[in-house]
């Protein structure tokens, strides 16, 4: 996973540069990846998805990992999500090892609860 040039995010970013909501200053940025595997990534991948379809396989079909925030991670296209979003945080953030990350650890919040309340 690669970041990208991208004029269209520069613009944004200089939007999200200190947004004052009321109680409280938003500072945001937004930057562009490429989900396209190769290398360290394309190997990462392989090892997490044969890691988490294994553990999947050793529990129960009704366990947490089977309803996970990204779907059923029986299914490969569910766990390719999940790695997914491992290796952009770990681009993002290279300070850090998200390999360990559990789907357990994370939760599927409502969009619109969010943000209209």
């Amino acid at each position: 996973m690669t970041g990208l040039e991208c004029p269209d995010a520069e613009d944004l970013n200089s939007l999200f540069n200190s947004v004052d909501v009321g109680d409280a200053v938003f500072f945001g940025k937004v930057e562009a990846y490429s989900c396209k595997r190769a290398g360290e990534d394309k190997r990462l991948a392989k090892l997490l998805d044969g890691q988490i379809a294994a553990e999947v396989l050793a529990r129960a079909a009704g366990s947490a990992l089977a309803r996970s925030a990204f779907g059923p991670l029986g299914e490969s296209q569910c766990r390719m999500t999940f790695i997914d979003l491992i290796a952009t945080l770990s681009a993002s953030f290279p300070d850090y090892d998200f390999s360990n990350l559990h789907a357990s650890q994370l939760n599927k919040e409502p969009i619109p609860s969010l943000c209209c309340e």
